[in-house]
C-alpha cells in the first residue's frame, strides 16, 4: 500500500459593486479562522468563511484527506451556485482542480504519485500532497495566497490570502491554511 496525505482546498475570491444606500452606516467584517495544521494523521481542517455583513460570504477550502493509499484532496471554496467547472474540485490524482473565482483543489495521491495543488486565478490555490515516493508543490495563483508543499515530516502553510495547507505524512505537521483578506474600495 502506498499511504499519503493531500493538500487543503484555497479560499474563494467574492467580489461585489453595491450602491452606497445598500449599505449600513456600518457594516460587519469577519475574517473566520483559517485552517489550523493537523499533527500525525488526521484529516485537515477546513477554511472559515470570510464575511462582510450580510451582503456575502467568501467560502473557505476543506481540508486534505487524512493519509491513505487514495487521499483525495480539499475542494477550494466555491463561489454560491456556481457550475462545477467553474471552482476547484479537490484532486483525486494526477488530475489539478483548478479554479478561476474560487480556491484551487488540493493535490491527492493516487498509488504513490502525487498531485500538485489545484491552480486559481483570484482566489487561494491548493496545497500539495505527500506520499512515501516524495511530495509536490502547492499550487500558484495570480491575485491570491499560494498553496503550501506536501511533505513526508513537515509541510509547508499557504500564503495569504486564502492558500491551502500542504498534506503531511509522518508524525510531523500539515501546513496550515491561510487567512482570507477582505479589501473594500468606496467611489465618490
Amino acid at each position: 500500500m502506498n499511504d499519503g496525505a493531500a493538500g487543503g482546498g484555497g479560499g474563494e475570491y467574492r467580489e461585489a459593486w453595491l450602491a452606497a444606500a445598500s449599505l449600513g452606516a456600518t457594516e460587519t467584517v469577519t475574517l473566520n479562522a483559517a485552517g489550523t495544521a493537523v499533527t500525525g494523521v488526521g484529516n485537515g481542517v477546513a477554511g472559515g468563511g470570510t464575511t462582510v455583513g450580510t451582503i456575502f460570504t467568501a467560502k473557505g477550502g476543506a481540508g486534505g484527506a487524512a493519509s491513505g493509499q487514495n487521499a483525495v484532496g480539499g475542494n477550494g471554496g466555491n463561489p454560491h451556485g456556481a457550475v462545477a467547472s467553474l471552482w476547484g474540485v479537490g484532486s483525486t490524482g494526477s488530475t489539478l482542480g483548478p479554479g478561476f473565482y474560487s480556491g484551487g483543489g488540493g493535490g491527492a495521491q493516487l498509488n504513490g504519485a502525487t498531485a500538485v495543488g489545484g491552480l486559481s486565478t483570484h482566489g487561494g490555490a491548493g496545497g500539495g500532497a505527500a506520499s512515501g515516493a516524495g511530495s509536490s508543490a502547492g499550487g500558484t495563483t495570480i491575485y491570491g495566497g499560494a498553496g503550501g508543499a506536501g511533505a513526508i515530516n513537515g509541510a509547508t502553510a499557504g500564503t495569504a490570502p486564502g492558500g491551502g495547507g500542504g498534506g503531511n505524512l509522518g508524525t510531523g505537521t500539515s501546513g496550515a491554511g491561510a487567512l482570507g483578506r477582505v479589501i473594500i474600495t468606496t467611489f465618490v
